[in-house]
């Protein structure tokens, strides 16, 4: 699909597959870029957000962002630290000139340190009021999370998609098993009930409406102490394992080791049985990623129960997109 077949026809310009599953389609590409790149507006309720989805999206969500477009979301307090921050501090910086720029030399310092410029575009598009957060909490007898997820796209010409399944808007949900259904208000009465549904249900959790659902802004958020949530493992998820800290001598090998080869640009890691040889490749190529000196990488190994370690390590991660061909694995 063309961009100029968008800005003629908006949303109709969209093919319309009644399903997309992230085993035969690319969700992507088939529908969320397109999809942006169409809109005037995106409402999304999602059980996890991270600013890693951006950079999944980028091209649709900077056509987005340039043609004025506004995006408003509903997710759960489970937050990283660093997404966190970039939210609050966009929003912060909205309505005062002098935080606004204090926010651009933060977030300039942000990535100099090392965090992902994902982290940078989620704060600049939060102060441009592009997108717009709220904390949702499930209330009313409810006491596990907000883990619904669907989204309602509406362009300039009266046109509107509606999608409901079970994507988190996260990099490791695009290697997940995960399918949406989708609905097109120019196809059906009963799809343009359905989405009519669904925007309605979310403007009702948004403005507060919702019995079930409470709402919290992000600087509301804060005074409350809500920050807190953004750290905390999700209910059935189990607490991230303890990244080494220089204070700790036992990893300090580790350290020294990821500085070395940050220096050298290059190298081979000999370190003895148990210290840590996945868990300080796994850093190195982290920061590697958010530096922006990779944009893929190579893992192989002699044997594919060895493969099959990496992987299991690889997907307890939120950073990197997984795709396995070996053994009987094609992808």
């Amino acid at each position: 699909m063309t961009d100029h077949g968008t800005e003629r026809r908006g949303l109709r310009a969209l093919e319309t597959p009644l399903l997309l599953q992230t085993s035969t389609d690319c969700i992507i590409q088939d529908f969320y870029e397109p999809a942006l790149r169409a809109a005037v507006s995106y409402d999304r309720g999602v059980g996890y957000f991270t600013s890693g989805w951006l950079r999944m999206v980028s091209r649709g969500i900077s056509a987005f962002a340039a043609a004025g477009g506004r995006a408003r979301f509903l997710v759960s307090p489970h937050l990283s630290k660093d997404d966190w921050e970039a939210i609050r501090a966009g929003t912060e910086a909205r309505a005062d000139d002098a935080l606004r720029a204090a926010l651009e030399l933060e977030l300039e310092a942000l990535v100099a340190s090392g965090v992902s410029q994902d982290v940078a575009s989620l704060g600049r598009m939060v102060a441009d009021q592009v997108l717009d957060f709220q904390l949702a909490l499930p209330a009313a007898g409810l006491n596990g999370d907000f883990h619904d997820k669907f989204g309602i796209f509406h362009d300039s010409f009266g046109n509107a998609v509606a999608f409901h399944g079970s994507q988190n808007d996260s990099v490791k949900a695009f290697s997940n098993f995960e399918a949406i259904s989708l609905f097109y208000s120019w196809l059906s009465d009963t799809d343009a009930q359905r989405i009519a549904s669904h925007a309605a249900r979310f403007e009702q959790i948004w403005t507060g409406q919702m019995l079930q659902i409470r709402v919290v802004a992000l600087p509301e958020a804060v005074r409350e102490g809500l920050k807190a949530l953004g750290s905390a493992p999700r209910p059935g998820k189990p607490a991230a394992e303890t990244e080494p800290t220089e204070s700790d001598s036992r990893w300090r090998h580790q350290d020294e080791a990821i500085s070395a080869f940050m220096e050298a640009g290059a190298g081979v890691l000999e370190m003895a049985t148990g210290t840590g040889k996945t868990r300080t490749a796994l850093r190195i190529l982290g920061l590697l990623e958010q530096k922006g000196h990779i944009q893929s990488s190579i893992i192989t190994m002699s044997g594919t129960d060895l493969l099959d370690q990496w992987y299991a390590e690889l997907v307890k991660l939120d950073a990197f997109v997984v795709h396995r061909s070996y053994g009987g694995h094609h992808e």
